[in-house]
Order: C-alpha cells, then structure tokens, then sequence
C-alpha cells in the first residue's frame, strides 16, 4: 500500500508492505514517511509556535516578553525525516499579529523563526488562503539560539500576501524574508545586549536592557505605555524618550567618597557610596583594586540605608594612592551603577640622610594634614653658602598640604647634639626678596633636634601664598669652626699659629729674666 499525505504540518505516513509502495508525504513543515522497502515509520509532524500559534487570528502583544520558549518538530519513524520547528516565539499562519514594546529573545526553532516566523500559506485542508502581517512597533527580537535567524517572513507560491511593517523603531539582529515584502526602514540589525531571563522587579520575569543597550532611548514616544512590563514608570528619565521593548532601562548613579581626604597613615577612613535616584534599593560593594574591602559596619556587600551605604574601615591604609570603586546592585529593577574616587594617604614622618647621618623630620603639631607624597628629599645646600656657615647634614625639603592660611610645627632630629652658634637657614623666596637666598628661620634648638613653625603663605613658605600647601627646604646651619661630630669649638689653624707664638715670646722672656 502507499503512506498516506499528512494535512498542514502533519507527518507523513508510514510505508506499506508492498515493495512498489511510496512513502507518506507530510503538510508544511512536516517529515516525510519511510520509503525503502520493508517496514518503515511514518514522518515526524510539524512543531510550530513555541510559544504561540497564531492561525488566521488577530494577536497584539504589548509590554511583553516571549523568552525561553522551543518549537521542535516531531521524530520521524524508520527511514523517516522528523518534522521541523518553526517559530520559537510565535508562528502566526495567515494571521495578523501587532507586537509593541514587547521583547522576544533567546527563544529556539530548530528550522527557523527564532522569535516570529510569519507565514502566508495557500488554501489547502483546513486552511483558508489569507494575509499573514506582522507588525513592529518599538520592539526586540534577537539572539535566538540554534543558529536560525530571529525573524522569517515567508509568502508560499499561490499564497496571499506576507508582509512585514515596521515604521516605528525595533531590533531585530537576523531576518530572512522568503518571496514576501518588508515594508519601513524601522528594523535596526544589531545586537540588543539583554541580561538574563530574571527578577528584575514587578510581578513577571524580563529581560534587563544592559548599560549600553542601543535599545535604551531609541523608541518613540506617541504609543508608549506609561509603564513598562514591571510598573516602572516610562520614559526613564523623565521627559527623555521611551525605550525598545518591554523593559524600560531605570538608570542610576553612584557617587563614590572618601573622608577624611587625604587621610595619613593608619587613619580610619569611610567611604560613602550615594545613590541617586533615592528610590533605588539595594546594596553596594566596596572595592580596592578588585580586593573587596572589610568594613567595620559588617560584611559585604551593605545595604543601603536611603539613599547611601557606608565601609568604614579601621587601621586605614599604607601611604600612598589608593584607588576605590563601589558597585551598586539593584534588587528593585534599577540598573546597576559604579562610583570612584582616589584617595591620597600622606606620611607625617620622613627619614634621610643628607651626608651625615640620619636624619628625622615629624609634624608635632599644627593644622597640616601631612606630607605630599613624593615630596620629601634630603639634599645638598645650594650653592654659594652663607658665609663662616656649614651644612653638616644638608637641607630637608618638602612640600606640607594643609587647609589654605593653615600652620605647621615641624621637629628635626639630628644624630648628634647641634653644637652652639647653629641657626636653622631656609634657601628660598620672601615677601621682600622673590630671588631664592639664604636667610635665618626662627626655630628652638635643644641637644639633637631643631622646632620650628611656618604658616602657609607665610615666612619659610617658598610660594608665599595661602593655597593649602607649604613648601620648604632647609636645614641646621654650624659655624665653620665647630666639630660638628663632638659639638664644641675647635681652634683655626691659624689661631694655634699665634697661639705658639705667644707661647714661645712668653718663654723667651723667662730665660732672659733669669738669665
């Protein structure tokens, strides 16, 4: 006997068992029987509509998403082809579908369709020959997988017509159109960059349009829904315009500080993320180059509390530049965001060796918050040198950041007591002289060290101005007769000449007086 021919999408029949028989034809879409001899099964049927078929009705989806969904075709017998898979979205069969800001994405038909396959189909059992149309209206269909294209549009020979609109914008990354028509220049093929099928807020499961999304702003506004498929409101922001697909982008913004800044060594420091809008919920993570943070709030990430969250941590940090990022995560539908900022963290000791010995510098005491960090040296006075003075153990120059008009108390300690007649010398500008020179800061001497305090803008401040920070160089300056390693006077060798020689008159007076 023969196999019998399947109605729309259905599979072929089996094989009989006469050797001259002929296998089972399917209907569209459909596997076809066996056809060698013997015993064979019949063809797999049509898998159409993975997640709606749409025959010769009237469809409108708006503010929705079609994702996850597989249009597979039935497995065919012995010897048989299986049926195909079309339309992983919708398959709409001589019908009309209206999609409007709605997304279909990463849904799956084995043979193509992805997200839609339209069909016009000519009049055969069951099925009456009409128009299949699909309309676009600011709308996704993208990224199916199994390698088909997201959209196929397909007018069968004798067919009415099949057609696709889209004036208005969408996306649809892959489209094949076999024998119909295309009609506006609204389809944008590029990749949408949609996050997972998840719980992005509201009642339903969507997928989240990334940072960065073409589809964010690309809509219109006359048609758009004042809420997307969550309940958030449209457009975001206010007064911008509508985004493709049924999920509006609700951006944020972190704003990412640290106080104090600058911070010195071992201080404790908070970082406070703010983020904006304020109805924003969810928690931020605290980072040092990739290095979450220990917060001595509590473990990470933190929760906001209105609109901030806050990483105190205790112990600071090393002296240095330090780098921080606090990444908002959202868990009522807000997009994420990061915040940065840099915080400087500023010794208040420096330790050198200008050419003899070691030498200390300390803040003890004033407003200044500590050394610029790169700006501390130990170097050679310049040259020429105050006369009858010797710098024994160089200068110190720094550069001090302190609050604008602010004082600094700065104790040198040297590794030997300063020997009497010693005055600290400063090389620089003054308000009355702008040339760099040489001239006496007022500063406590006592045993190894030397106290003095400059004001920024002030006497000892080389740019002489009230800017929120001082800069310096100088150092102990030693009369040129004194033994700086034992502290006391030495004798000149010219003063030990006259000295002899009035030793030696002295003693040729005695001869002469007992002579």
């Amino acid at each position: 006997g023969h196999g019998g021919a399947g109605g729309f999408g259905g599979g072929g029949g089996g094989r009989g068992n006469q050797r001259t028989a002929t296998a089972g034809v399917g209907g569209f879409g459909a596997g076809t029987g066996g056809g060698s001899t013997g015993a064979n099964g019949g063809g797999g049927g049509l898998g159409a509509g993975g997640a709606i078929f749409n025959h010769q009705g009237t469809l409108s989806l708006l503010n929705t998403t079609l994702s996850g969904n597989t249009a597979a075709g039935g497995s065919g017998g012995i010897n048989a082809t299986s049926g195909q898979g079309l339309g992983g979205g919708i398959f709409n069969l001589n019908g009309s579908v209206s999609l409007s800001f709605s997304t279909l994405a990463r849904n799956t038909a084995a043979n193509g369709g992805g997200e839609v396959f339209n069909l016009s189909h000519e009049a055969a059992s069951g099925i009456t020959a009409q128009a299949a149309a699909l309309t676009l209206s600011n709308s996704i269909l993208a990224l199916s997988t199994g390698g088909v294209d997201a959209l196929v549009n397909q007018q069968r020979a004798g067919a009415a017509a099949a057609t696709v609109t889209a004036t208005d914008p969408n996306i649809v990354d892959t489209l094949s159109n076999l024998g119909g028509a295309v009609n506006g220049s609204g389809i944008l093929t590029t990749n949408p960059q949609l996050g997972a099928f998840a719980d992005n807020g509201g009642p339903t499961q969507t997928l989240a349009l990334l940072t960065g999304s073409p589809a964010i702003n690309a809509g219109t506004n006359a048609g758009c829904p004042a809420t997307d498929q969550r309940g958030f409101t449209r457009p975001q922001p206010s007064g911008g315009a509508c985004d493709l697909g049924a999920y509006e982008f609700a951006p944020t913004t972190t704003v990412l500080a640290a106080a104090p800044n600058p911070a010195v060594l071992a201080q404790t420091v908070a970082l406070t993320a703010t983020v904006s809008p304020n109805t924003a919920t969810g928690t931020v993570n605290f980072q040092e180059g990739g290095s979450a943070l220990t917060c001595a709030e509590g473990a990470q990430p933190r929760p906001l509390s209105g609109d901030s969250a806050t990483c105190t941590v205790t112990g600071g940090f090393g002296v240095g530049a330090h780098a921080f990022t606090a990444d908002y995560t959202s868990d009522n539908g807000y997009a994420p965001s990061q915040g940065t900022t840099n915080l400087e963290v500023l010794a208040t000791t420096a330790q050198g060796d200008g050419g003899g010995g070691s030498v200390t510098a300390a803040i003890t005491g004033g407003a200044c918050i500590g050394f610029a960090n790169g700006s501390t040296s130990f170097p050679a006075p310049p040259t020429p040198l105050p006369p009858g003075v010797t710098f024994p153990y160089g200068l110190f120059g720094f550069t001090a950041l302190c609050p604008p008009g602010g004082t600094l108390t700065l104790t040198m300690t040297y590794p030997n007591p300063l020997p009497p007649g010693t005055q600290y010398w400063k090389y620089g500008p003054t308000a009355d002289n702008n040339t760099p020179h040489w001239y006496v800061l007022p500063a406590t001497l006592a045993g190894n060290t030397a106290t003095f305090t400059i004001t920024d803008g002030g006497l000892g401040d080389d740019d002489l101005a009230a800017d929120g920070d001082i800069v310096d160089q100088g150092g102990p300056g030693v009369p040129s007769f004194v033994d700086t390693a034992a502290g006391i006077p030495t004798l000149h060798e010219w003063a030990l000449l006259l000295l002899s020689a009035l030793f030696g008159g002295l003693l040729w007076q005695g001869r002469r007086r007992f002579g």
